[in-house]
């Protein structure tokens, strides 16, 4: 549907659009390490002006930011990483007992985790899923990501 009413456009009201998306993205970039995001529910706040606009800032635009984000955070002393056993549920639900949900699981396990242990480049803790014998070279933690947030939505 989208593709439909940008063919219907003239080209020229095509590109002036993406020009001016583009200068809005550039003084946003310039921006957003100014403004601080924390106070976005305030709607008198400059970060809730910008949160209204996400949807016209660039990918590379928000990954910029992410990526400052994780690196002014990122310990200078890389720790090793918290080991977490996590017990995924296999089969079916049992009527007899209900299983525990793996963000409960990891919540338990990580709660007393000093903040600093978790910042890594790659991932934050190492997987080791019960009974399945998986080694986590990255796979078993992405796997267990994706059910954690499964289950909170």
């Amino acid at each position: 549907p989208l593709n439909s009413q940008l063919a219907a456009l003239p080209a020229r009201n095509v590109e002036l659009r993406l020009t001016l998306l583009k200068h809005l993205n550039e003084q946003l970039a310039a921006l957003l390490p100014l403004v601080d995001l924390r106070t976005s529910k305030a709607d008198w706040s400059i970060a809730h002006l910008v949160c209204k606009l996400r949807a016209l800032v660039f990918y590379d635009v928000k990954m910029e930011i992410l990526d400052e984000g994780l690196r002014r955070t990122q310990s200078a002393a890389p720790s090793r990483r918290p080991v977490i056993a996590l017990a995924r549920q296999v089969g079916g639900p049992s009527a007899s007992t209900m299983p525990v949900p793996l963000f409960e699981q990891a919540f338990f396990q990580l709660r007393d985790v000093q903040p600093s242990d978790l910042r890594h480049s790659d991932q934050a803790w190492e997987v080791q899923l019960v009974a399945e014998g998986a080694a986590d070279a990255g796979g078993p933690y992405r796997e267990t990501m994706t059910q954690i947030s499964a289950e909170l939505q």
